[in-house]
């Protein structure tokens, strides 16, 4: 059995019944891996795989190398939801784009259960003039629009049991901006490849955004960093031979 989602894990009987003839459970993360550890009770039968990420760069010849731009690009790669913090992230930046008046906010991802037209007031309320929004991506274009950033924002309020957007964003070689939610802790060390705030604290979101923006150098040197940790932990042929150790054990 696999789990790569939020929901509350149950302990019922019937859980336990099904969970008591399975050879292996495999979690898409440790968090939810000690989730499953703490409702259940599975012998050892129990491992994590982070999920692969197939971007072309990675597998480009010659050493990888981070190459974030000079620009002051702040890239949000996340569907428009209340819980994904977009509000949170423009009352943050529209504070930070008075000591960087030259800083844009790019945004991308499906309207769900936020239209655009909400975000658009938010930001023009919020006094936060350079915001663009991209739509939705397909799978191909999303490294390009990640290229163009120098760094990723995730301010996320809740969930991120499996955050796809932080594999990617380390994958592509930037730094990372993120809330201390679900497994993003768990990936992302406070200091190396980006810098944490707590969920929902839009003055630390400021102050971190800010540390990026001002230091070109750290965006580099936490975007190589990303970059190393990605070829090694998120390859797809990682991926592949952690499951053949669990399918022929």
């Amino acid at each position: 059995r696999t789990r790569a989602v939020a929901q509350r894990i149950q302990s019922g009987m019937l859980n336990r019944l099904v969970y008591g003839g399975t050879d292996w459970v495999v979690a898409a993360s440790e968090n939810l891996k000690n989730q499953y550890a703490e409702k259940l009770s599975l012998n050892g039968r129990l491992k994590a795989f982070l999920p692969p990420v197939a971007n072309p760069g990675l597998a480009s010849p010659g050493p990888l190398q981070a190459r974030p731009p000079s620009n002051k690009k702040i890239g949000v790669l996340a569907r428009l939801d209340p819980k994904k913090g977009h509000f949170d992230i423009i009352d943050a930046l529209a504070q930070v784009q008075k000591r960087h008046p030259d800083m844009e906010l790019h945004i991308a991802g499906a309207e769900e259960n936020l239209p655009w037209k909400d975000l658009s007031m938010k930001a023009a309320a919020a006094g936060l003039r350079n915001i663009w929004y991209h739509g939705f991506l397909e799978y191909e274009k999303i490294w390009e629009f990640m290229d163009s950033c120098r760094f990723g924002l995730i301010a996320s309020r809740e969930s991120e049991e499996v955050s796809r957007a932080l594999l990617e964003w380390m994958s592509a070689g930037r730094a990372v901006v993120a809330s201390k939610v679900g497994c993003i802790p768990e990936i992302l060390k406070d200091g190396e490849g980006g810098v944490l705030f707590e969920p929902g604290d839009v003055a630390g979101l400021a102050e971190k955004a800010d540390k990026l923006l001002a230091g070109a150098d750290l965006a580099v040197k936490m975007g190589q960093i990303n970059l190393e940790r990605a070829a090694k932990d998120f390859a797809p042929a990682r991926f592949k031979a952690q499951w053949h150790e669990v399918l022929y054990a």
